[in-house]
């Protein structure tokens, strides 16, 4: 199932949408950076896969006319093909971090 998201939609921020308490932990984030020489087939536009409590998946793709939540496992399953497909082509975590402190500086 397909349809656009608004702030605090239970489907896709869950129960801790953007008014979640201090007290909850916080989640790390990876970045990786891609060379701009790669080639992305796919990836149309920026998306992230969370594990819901669960234990299943579902996927959030930003898109100019809103957010397109996939929670189908087919949609969840191509998405994830493409992460890690990203993931390696991604500089290593060293690298990505002096180029993000480099450009910080610019």
């Amino acid at each position: 199932m397909r349809r656009s998201c608004s702030p605090g939609c239970p489907s896709c921020h869950g129960e801790r949408g953007p008014s979640a308490p201090a007290s909850d932990p916080v989640r790390s984030v990876r970045v990786h950076m891609v060379p701009r020489e790669s080639i992305l087939a796919g990836v149309t536009s920026p998306f992230q896969i969370d594990k819901l409590r669960d234990g299943s998946r579902v996927a959030a793709s930003e898109h100019t006319d809103g957010t397109i939540v996939v929670n189908e496992s087919p949609g969840v399953q191509r998405l994830r093909e493409l992460a890690r497909n990203a993931l390696g082509s991604a500089l290593p975590v060293d690298d990505t971090l002096r180029r993000l402190k480099e450009i910080s500086d610019e």
